[in-house]
């Protein structure tokens, strides 16, 4: 919630390093590719995320894909920012991909009503990838961000996304699924640094407790892809007093 280049902010900043706690995606490792599910659907392939305080853009650990069926690579950026004033997120580019999503507030896919702010893009990759590194631009430089990269098997090409803001409520929102569509989440908790608790069948892809400023930011998905189609709630029940900004990912299977 605080800015790392001198900004005014409503809480003081320590001088001390980052503090965070990073579950599954750690800053700078790839993770092993999560469990695949005995549904059949879309599979996360591999993960990588990272997080740094004070920084106008941030670039995510090199990831590699290997194979030559399309695959559908989803950036997910959740930042700090100032008090009572939006922060955006000027999109990703990376990787030599068309990263779709781009558009600023007005889409589905930037949630900012509440202070920080949560975003996500996709692109289509129809060869393997070689040290590709996705970066993301903030609009206000200077406050901590974390950036997480998902690289998607089974995936249409077209990804659909919701997003819901709230203060004083747990993190949810609406997302409508097929059958075999896996649903992901992105979000900011401008207020504190808590881990999250997830709503039943949910976990965590990357979380960054962010004791330094006071923030979280997360990614969460379905454990398993959806088995029916309909709408989805995703989300955590705590904490649920804080401002947030929460924005749906949802896969099709192809």
């Amino acid at each position: 919630m605080a800015s790392l280049s001198g900004m005014s902010s409503s809480r003081r900043l320590r001088p001390t390093p980052m503090v965070a706690a990073t579950v599954l995606a750690l800053a700078g490792v790839v993770a092993a590719p999560m469990p695949v599910s005995a549904v059949s659907g879309v599979a996360v392939d591999r993960v990588v995320s990272t997080s740094e305080n004070g920084v106008s853009s941030i670039a995510a650990p090199a990831i590699a894909t290997s194979g030559t069926a399309p695959q559908v690579v989803v950036a997910y950026v959740a930042a700090d920012g100032p008090a009572g004033s939006r922060q955006t997120v000027f999109g990703v580019n990376g990787c030599g991909l068309s990263w779709l999503g781009s558009g600023g507030e007005r889409v589905d896919n930037h949630a900012n009503d509440q202070d920080g702010v949560a975003a996500a893009y996709y692109a289509v990759s129809y060869k393997p990838l070689t040290e590709c590194v996705v970066t993301a631009r903030l609009g206000t430089g200077g406050y901590a961000a974390s950036i997480t990269v998902a690289v998607l098997s089974g995936a249409s090409r077209s990804v659909t996304f919701s997003k819901a803001s709230g203060s004083g409520t747990a993190p949810q929102a609406v997302a409508r699924a097929d059958a075999g569509s896996l649903v992901f989440a992105v979000g900011n908790d401008w207020d504190g640094a808590v881990p999250r608790t997830l709503l039943p069948g949910q976990s965590i892809v990357s979380e960054t407790v962010n004791t330094d400023v006071g923030d979280t930011f997360w990614v969460q998905r379905l454990t398993e892809p959806a088995t029916a189609p309909g709408p989805v709630i995703v989300g955590s029940s705590a904490p649920d007093d804080h401002q947030w900004n929460l924005v749906t990912v949802t896969a099709h299977p192809a």
